[in-house]
């Protein structure tokens, strides 16, 4: 598979194309994955992969960019609709680039009209937690609400927003991970991405909990972008 301008295509492992296969339904023809190293928490099998983004001169469009492309390109299939909670510019870029249709939801009233998101979604995305008060306090209520707007191979991508350095992860996850539990989502990927001073992109797929601290410490030292960013999904049988 040939993907966008200046991101590589990862090398495809098919356990873990299956693996998501199984979880939503879904061929894996077309779908982007690796060899991964997996933990084990009360949604099962959770796998942990870094995206690094060079930043150095020969590393071509903003790393922004780059991610999100990436990002469309794994968890969507052409055609397939992107709901955007954020109306993000980056994002909205990415999906119409990539043959997708953008659908940008900003405000939290207009997530039940079905009007609005007339087809089933193959890609909810939401930054949590929220600028907007009333979907971060309402989070069971926003993650059921999208879940129902996924269609049944879609994906919910839930991005970690920056954060003061004394909010840590595992409390934001504690949060979000029992608010998804609650609406019958399955967290299937933990992806980190940062961006480096390297000259090309690279892929980990063997990373653990502590490694991924590393970076995150790293990240903080040195003033480079660090993003955590969940996969839910419906699992197969999951009543809508």
């Amino acid at each position: 598979m040939t993907g966008p301008p200046n991101v590589p295509d990862a090398p495809t492992d098919p356990e873990l194309l299956a693996e998501l296969a199984a979880a939503v339904g879904r061929p894996t023809d077309g779908l982007v994955a690796a060899d991964a190293f997996t933990i084990s928490d009360s949604d099962g099998p959770v796998t942990i992969i870094v995206w690094r983004f060079a930043t150095g001169h020969e590393a071509g469009s903003d790393p922004a960019a780059r991610l999100a492309r990436l990002l469309v390109r794994t968890y969507t299939t052409p055609g397939a609709v992107v709901v955007d909670l954020n109306d993000d510019p980056t994002l909205r870029s990415a999906t119409q680039a990539m043959g997708r249709s953008y659908v940008p939801v900003t405000s939290p009233t207009r997530l039940t009209g079905p009007a609005h998101v007339r087809r089933p979604a193959g890609l909810v995305a939401l930054r949590w937690p929220h600028q907007q008060d009333e979907l971060s306090r309402n989070l069971v209520d926003v993650l059921t609400t999208c879940r129902g707007l996924l269609a049944p191979d879609g994906c919910l991508l839930v991005s970690r927003a920056t954060t003061t350095p004394d909010r840590r992860y595992t409390d934001d996850a504690r949060t979000l991970l029992a608010a998804a539990r609650r609406a019958q989502l399955r967290r299937l990927h933990h992806i980190v991405a940062v961006t480096v001073p390297l000259a090309t992109d690279q892929f980990t797929y063997h990373t653990t909990p502590d490694e991924v601290a590393a970076l995150h410490h790293d990240a903080a030292q040195t003033g480079g972008h660090y993003q955590d960013l969940l996969v839910f999904v419906v699992p197969v049988g999951t009543d809508a």
